[in-house]
């Protein structure tokens, strides 16, 4: 199909040389030979009036004309991508479709891993991507990158639909054997003590557990900042720090690594975890049968059978 002159299969190709920077692996992705995606190469060289991709030593590095226009072209194909999934009924047993969701490291190991997991049976052909909680999500959301992002209610857009998934509470973890655990822990305790703090991003770098501190006017003797929920708890073992963490991360963990947690001795709101997609998206059978199946994995330990 042509479009003003333009090959429109050209762009799949296109995405794939740019990506992979190899004539011969992007071949292999599209299920082309070598000497057919050389061509397609010529074919888009002749197309932009630029080389796209440049010989440097024995790598092929995307020119600037490329990769400036790289985002745009994935934008399309996203949007066709989509645009074809949400035109026909989706039967979540033979689908093969991939969704690509924008989440923290924290719902990734609480919530999403297990989920995959539970999917397994009734979707086997379901592909996931996942994208960091990043400065960029929601500007790919908007763009159509992702087909939904999970985050807490005071990070999403005002522009677009959101949902509840769940309300998470926030507890104090430390090592098990750390002495702070043997009586319960004030507010002088909580205060004089060592933390573990997280730091997400340029643009909001505090967590939602750290402005709930800073509205209370509490401040923490920080010793150990890091940039994942993750590794909260690997900071803790064999120290006397502690740390505000979710109290899902705190269970969880709390199989693997000698820790424990309590209440804090303050009242802190429960957070709002909501999910968010994209408007042009609220007709996606596809996404609305597995933002269903996950609002029901995390409110029962089993997903039922849907039409």
């Amino acid at each position: 199909m042509r479009f003003r002159g333009l090959d429109l299969n050209l762009l799949v190709a296109f995405d794939a040389l740019v990506e992979v920077r190899h004539v011969t692996r992007a071949a292999e992705r599209l299920n082309l030979s070598q000497s057919a995606m050389s061509t397609i190469l010529g074919r888009l060289r002749d197309s932009f009036k630029d080389p796209i991709l440049i010989l440097h030593g024995k790598t092929m590095v995307p020119t600037a004309y490329a990769l400036r226009i790289q985002p745009a072209v994935r934008a399309i194909l996203e949007s066709v991508e989509h645009l074809m999934a949400s035109a026909v009924t989706f039967d979540p047993a033979l689908s093969q479709r991939t969704f690509r969701i924008g989440c923290s490291d924290y719902l990734a190991t609480v919530v999403f891993a297990p989920f995959f997991r539970m999917l397994r049976d009734i979707a086997p052909g379901l592909r996931f991507e996942i994208s960091a909680a990043n400065d960029q999500l929601l500007e790919d959301l908007e763009r159509g990158a992702l087909d939904f992002i999970a985050f807490p209610e005071f990070n999403l857009s005002p522009n677009h639909p959101t949902e509840l998934l769940f309300d998470e509470k926030f507890v104090i973890q430390g090592w098990r054997d750390n002495p702070l655990f043997d009586r319960p822990i004030t507010i002088d305790d909580f205060n004089a003590a060592g933390h573990v703090s997280v730091k997400l991003g340029q643009r909001q770098p505090r967590s939602f557990a750290e402005i709930q501190l800073a509205h209370l006017g509490i401040e923490r003797r920080v010793e150990v900042q890091v940039e994942a929920f993750s590794l909260v708890p690997l900071m803790l073992v064999e120290s006397e720090r502690i740390a505000i963490v979710h109290e899902r991360m705190a269970h969880f963990y709390e199989q693997y690594l000698p820790l424990r947690s309590c209440d804090p001795p303050f009242a802190l709101p429960p957070m709002r975890e909501m999910v968010q997609f994209h408007s042009a998206r609220a007709d996606d059978q596809g996404l609305r049968w597995v933002l269903d199946c996950l609002r029901d994995f995390v409110t029962s330990p089993t997903i039922p059978d849907r039409d």
